[in-house]
């Protein structure tokens, strides 16, 4: 009897050595993202979707990078450069993000929330 497949990924998500994730999404004729791109990271947690043309980000996107899959950002894309305001989303649970860092620290540390948006940069406002 074989394992049942416990990951959500789809089977037809790809590895990109590059970004070091798995990946979904239609290519157009000459091998670039077009379309709703979804990825997930080696664990297999989805963490990221984002409209693309011509294998660039192009248009809204999400990143899920928070304890149990929570938004942590969202914003736009033209032509693969941020567009407009980018909104980050605090956790709700105290937990060390992907990156290791203590996310709910992080939110103590003087950083106001509801101001972290930026429309350029991803630096937050400092209170």
């Amino acid at each position: 009897m074989t394992a049942r497949r416990t990951d959500p990924r789809p089977p037809e998500a790809w590895w990109s050595e590059e970004d070091q994730e798995w990946v979904l999404g239609d290519k157009d004729e000459h091998g670039r993202l077009t379309g709703l791109v979804r990825r997930w990271d080696a664990d297999g947690r989805f963490i990221y979707e984002s409209e693309h043309a011509a294998g660039r980000p192009h248009g809204i996107y999400r990143r899920y990078d928070h304890p149990g899959g929570e938004l942590s950002q969202e914003g736009r894309y033209t032509d693969g450069r941020v567009d407009g305001v980018r909104r980050f989303h605090r956790p709700r649970t105290r937990s060390r993000s992907r990156r290791g860092r203590d996310t709910a620290r992080v939110a103590r540390g003087g950083t106001r929330w509801s101001r972290y948006v930026s429309t350029s940069a991803c630096t937050p406002t400092a209170t």
